[in-house]
C-alpha cells in the first residue's frame, strides 16, 4: 500500500511538473514585445521549386512539414513510407525509410522529430527518429490520433475531447472537453496553449485551450481556418480557406487581416511554419512545388 502510495505521488509530481513546464513556455512568449497586429513583420528571402529541385512525384504526397532549429527541413512523404531531409535552398540531405505511413511530424529537439504512424485506425504509433544517424529511437502505441509536444506528452485526439498523457510515465496530464469534433491534423501546439477548430467546415471558430487557467476559449473570424502557426510574441499567423492571413493576439482577443501586399509569400499556401530560433517562416503550396522562406524585417 504505502509502496503504491508513493507510486502514485511520484507520477503526479511527474505529470504536474510536465503541466508547470508548458504555463512556463507560455509565460516566456509572451515576456516578449508583442507586434502591432497586421503590421509588416516578414518578408519574403527566397523560393523554392522543389518540382525541380527535388523528384516531381514527391510533390502532391507531401502530408507534414517542420522546420528544426538549424535550418534543416523535414518532409513527411506519406505514401512513399520515407522522410525526406533538405535544406532551406532544396538539396536534399537524407532519407530516412520508414515501415508505416508518417502523416504528422513534429520536432523534439534539434535532431530528433516524432513522427505519427498510421497503418489503421486500430493501428497507430508514434515513433521517434534521430535525423543525424537516421535511427529510430522509439516507439509508442497510441489508441487515436496523436502528438509528440514538449518532449514530454502526447495529445489523443478524440470526437469531442483531447486526451494529454505523459508518455514516460503513462499518466494523465489533463482531460480536456472541446465540445466539438476536431482532428490532429486541425490542432497546433503554443506553449501553453492548444488551438484547434471544428470538423464542421461551415465553422468560423478557432477554438483554444489554456493550461494556465484551465478554460477554452474562441474566437470568430472572417473565413474559415485551417493552418496556423505561432511567431516569436506568441501571436499568431493563420490561412483561412479564402486565401486571407489573419494576425491574431497572444491572447486570442483580437486579430487583423494581413493586407494583399503583406500577405503575398503566404496567400497561395498550404503549410505555413516558422521557427523561432531560425526567425524564418516556411509556407509550402503542395500542388505547385513552389516553397518561399520569409525573414523577420
Amino acid at each position: 500500500m504505502l509502496q503504491e502510495l508513493l507510486s502514485y505521488q511520484r507520477n503526479e509530481a511527474i505529470c504536474q511538473n510536465s503541466k508547470k513546464k508548458l504555463i512556463e513556455q507560455g509565460m516566456d512568449e509572451r515576456k516578449i514585445n508583442p507586434y502591432k497586429l497586421g503590421k509588416t513583420i516578414f518578408y519574403l528571402h527566397h523560393q523554392i521549386d522543389l518540382k525541380s529541385k527535388l523528384h516531381v512525384s514527391f510533390i502532391g504526397r507531401i502530408t507534414d512539414v517542420v522546420m528544426m532549429d538549424d535550418g534543416r527541413l523535414v518532409i513527411c512523404l506519406c505514401t512513399m513510407h520515407r522522410l525526406l531531409i533538405c535544406n532551406t535552398d532544396g538539396l536534399q540531405v537524407a532519407i530516412i525509410p520508414v515501415k508505416r505511413r508518417p502523416c504528422h511530424l513534429t520536432p523534439v529537439n534539434n535532431t530528433m522529430v516524432a513522427v505519427l504512424l498510421n497503418k489503421s485506425f486500430v493501428s497507430r504509433r508514434i515513433e521517434i527518429y534521430d535525423i543525424n544517424n537516421k535511427h529510430k529511437l522509439q516507439s509508442i502505441p497510441i489508441n487515436r490520433e496523436g502528438a509528440f509536444w514538449d518532449n514530454t506528452v502526447i495529445v489523443v485526439s478524440t470526437s469531442s475531447s483531447l486526451v494529454i498523457d505523459d508518455y514516460q510515465t503513462e499518466e494523465l496530464v489533463e482531460f480536456v472537453e472541446t465540445h466539438c469534433n476536431q482532428s490532429l491534423r486541425k490542432i497546433h501546439f503554443s506553449g501553453d496553449r492548444i488551438f484547434y477548430r471544428d470538423k464542421d467546415q461551415s465553422k468560423h471558430n478557432l477554438h483554444w485551450y489554456s493550461f494556465t487557467n484551465n478554460k477554452l476559449y474562441t474566437v470568430t473570424l472572417p473565413s474559415i481556418p485551417f493552418k496556423m502557426t505561432t511567431i516569436q510574441d506568441g501571436s499568431l499567423y493563420v490561412l483561412c480557406k479564402d486565401r486571407s492571413v489573419q494576425h491574431i493576439s497572444s491572447n486570442g482577443k483580437h486579430f487583423k487581416s494581413l493586407k494583399t501586399n503583406q500577405s503575398q509569400g503566404f496567400s497561395d499556401c498550404d503549410r505555413i511554419l516558422y521557427n523561432s530560433k531560425q526567425k524564418k517562416m516556411f509556407t509550402l503550396n503542395i500542388s505547385t512545388g513552389i516553397a518561399k522562406i520569409l525573414h523577420e524585417l
